[in-house]
């Protein structure tokens, strides 16, 4: 979940500025931004997650993740 945040979270500025890998993994974590959401109640907080951003850090909503998915060294 903190990686669909962060994903969220991340400027357009900053696209393109990461290694290989953390761009991939942001292009895996990026949710469509056509304001679509999904279907079902049980899938609902994928959508919360990569939109959690606007109310609090990551990572203190997702504190059992320790790291940033543009924290990681590759």
């Amino acid at each position: 979940m903190r990686a669909l945040c962060d994903a969220g979270q991340r400027h357009p500025s900053r696209r393109g500025s990461g290694s290989f890998v953390q761009e991939l993994l942001h292009a895996i974590f990026t949710l469509r931004q056509d304001g679509g959401s999904f279907d079902r109640e049980d899938h609902r907080e994928y959508d919360e997650a990569a939109t959690a951003h606007e109310a609090r850090n990551c990572a203190e909503l997702y504190p059992s993740c320790q790291q940033s998915i543009y924290e990681l060294d590759f």
